[in-house]
């Protein structure tokens, strides 16, 4: 008989101007000789006291592999994790439901979009609908194909706001 390995489901308060993070801003804010490093900390900082701001666990695992793993920048990869941890930002950590890890692949293999990209739409959709959000809750991208093509071919609910515009659609 195999043991049984338990996780306790959790229950999150998101409010209605929910914001989702991606690995592209995370990584701008925390490798300051990013392109858009001044950018995403200007956007972070203002939105950040409007909005409620969301990280999913694999955008920050996906930044770590950045930071850390392919920049060799453990200070801002650390950074990043203290960022994300500190109960004075307000910062909501989101996880998935592994039952969705089947939609998420097949997402991405059916339309040849960053698996990460099709998670974090997968969640804003499954967050749009579950806690019936009027508007849509927003993915906060630099990199917006992967998730217009996500909303577009699957039918996906959830809005992308494009911080190279500031346009939230």
């Amino acid at each position: 008989m195999m043991p049984t390995y338990r996780t306790e489901s959790c229950e999150v308060d998101v409010r209605r101007d929910l914001l989702l993070l991606d690995t592209g801003l995370l990584v701008a804010k925390f490798l300051p000789e990013d392109r858009k490093h001044d950018d995403a900390e200007t956007f972070l900082e203002l939105y950040g006291e409007e909005r409620q701001l969301a990280v999913p666990i694999p955008v920050v695992i996906e930044a770590w592999g950045f930071l850390v793993g392919s920049r060799k920048r453990w200070d801002c990869g650390m950074e990043l994790l203290s960022w994300v941890s500190n109960p004075g930002n307000a910062i909501v950590l989101l996880s998935q439901n592994i039952d969705d890890f089947d939609d998420v692949r097949c997402l991405s293999r059916l339309i040849h979009v960053d698996y990460i990209d099709a998670s974090l739409s997968c969640l804003a959709n499954d967050v749009t609908m579950q806690c019936g959000m009027s508007p849509h809750a927003s993915v906060a991208t630099f990199d917006t194909g992967d998730f217009m093509r996500c909303r577009a071919k699957w039918g996906l609910r959830f809005r992308i706001f494009d911080l190279n515009s500031l346009h939230e659609d």
